[in-house]
C-alpha cells in the first residue's frame, strides 16, 4: 500500500528520493510487529505446540526474505501474504468469529438455494472487477483530456510482468486472497463485532481499496465501487468462498487475455461473464421450481438457508 501511495504521488510531482528505503524499512518494521503479534495469539494460551514453532518459523523467512537490499522478493511477499491471513485469521477467532461466519462454507451453502447464492456472489464479483477496467479507463481518457499526469505501471507491471507465469500467477492468488479475505471480510467482521456503523465500514474498505490501486494514478477511484459493492454482497449474503473464486477466476481471464492478440482480449472475461450468470439463473429456476413443489408438498426445504448478517 505505501509502494502505491508513493508511486500516486510521483505521477504529480511529489518525489521522495529516499523512497525506495523508507518502504523498505517501513515493510520490514511492520512485519515483525505482525509476526510478534501473531506469536503472542497463538502461543498465549497454548493450544497446539506447532503454532507458536509455526510462527516463529513463519517470523525467521519472512524477515529473512523482506531484507533490504537482500532476500527473494517473491517469496518474501508469499510468505508476508501467508502470515498476514494467518493473523487476520487468529484475530478473528479470538473475536469468535470462525471460519464459517467469515463465509466459507456456512450453513446452508450446500443447498440448491445456497448454490444458486453462491453463483449469485461470484457473478456479482464479477461486475465488480469489470467496473474496475471500465471506470478506470473512463477516468483515465478524462485525465488525458485535461493534461494531468497518467499512471506510469501497469498492472501487469505490479503483477511481476514481463516474468514467468509462475511469478504472475503467485501474486495474483496473494492479491485476491489478501484482498477479499482480509479487506474485506476479517476487516468487516471484525469491525461488525465491534459495533460499528455501517457508514464506517464501507469508508475503511474503499479507502483501504483505493490506496492499494494508488499506482493507477488517479484512475485508482475506479476501485470505489469495486470495494463497495463487494462489500454489499458480503453483508449481504455472508459468502466468501464464492468472491474468492470469482475474483480469481476475473484476474485469471484478463490475464489470459493479456497474451491473446488484441481482437481476442476480452473473449475470456466475457465468456467466463455469460458462463456464471447462465448458471446463475438456471439454479435459480431450478430453486423457484423446487420451491413450488416443496410448497404444494408442505415440505419446510423450500425456505432460504441462513446466512449470517454482518
Amino acid at each position: 500500500m505505501s509502494a502505491a501511495l508513493f508511486a500516486f504521488g510521483e505521477q504529480y510531482g511529489m518525489y521522495w528520493l529516499p523512497a525506495n528505503r523508507l518502504i523498505s524499512v517501513g515493510h520490514l518494521l511492520m512485519t515483525v510487529g505482525m509476526l510478534c503479534w501473531l506469536y503472542i495469539l497463538v502461543a498465549f494460551p497454548l493450544r497446539r505446540l506447532w503454532m507458536p514453532l509455526g510462527a516463529a518459523a513463519a517470523g525467521a523467512g519472512t524477515v529473512a526474505m523482506n531484507l533490504p537490499g537482500g532476500g527473494v522478493p517473491l517469496l518474501g511477499d508469499v510468505a508476508f501474504s501467508i502470515t498476514l491471513i494467518w493473523l487476520a485469521l487468529e484475530v478473528c477467532r479470538r473475536h469468535g468469529i470462525t471460519l464459517a461466519g467469515l463465509g466459507i462454507a456456512p450453513p446452508g451453502s450446500r443447498t440448491l438455494a445456497g448454490r444458486a447464492e453462491a453463483w449469485h456472489v461470484a457473478y456479482g464479483t464479477l461486475v465488480s472487477c469489470l467496473t474496475v477496467g471500465a471506470g478506470a479507463a473512463l477516468i483515465g481518457w478524462a485525465v488525458t483530456t485535461v493534461g494531468l499526469p497518467t499512471a506510469q505501471s501497469s498492472q501487469q507491471e505490479s503483477l511481476g510482468l514481463p516474468g514467468s507465469l509462475i511469478e504472475v500467477m503467485v501474486r495474483l492468488l496473494g492479491t485476491v486472497v489478501v484482498e477479499d479475505l482480509v479487506v474485506i471480510a476479517a476487516a468487516t467482521a471484525l469491525l461488525s463485532a465491534a459495533c460499528r456503523p455501517a457508514w464506517e465500514i464501507y469508508t475503511v474498505i474503499i479507502a483501504i481499496e483505493v490506496a492499494i490501486h494508488a499506482y493507477f494514478g488517479l484512475s485508482a477511484f475506479s476501485t470505489a465501487f469495486y470495494a463497495a459493492y463487494r462489500l454489499y454482497l458480503y453483508r449481504r449474503h455472508g459468502r466468501l468462498t464464492p468472491m474468492l473464486i470469482g475474483h480469481a477466476a476475473w484476474d485469471s481471464a484478463v490475464m489470459t487475455g493479456w497474451f491473446l492478440p488484441s481482437w481476442l482480449a476480452s473473449a475470456p472475461a466475457v465468456l467466463l461473464l455469460a458462463g456464471t450468470w447462465t448458471t446463475e439463473q438456471y439454479l435459480k429456476r431450478r430453486g423457484r421450481k423446487q420451491q413450488a413443489v416443496d410448497a404444494a408438498l408442505g415440505s419446510p426445504c423450500a425456505q432460504r438457508p441462513s446466512v449470517s448478517r454482518l
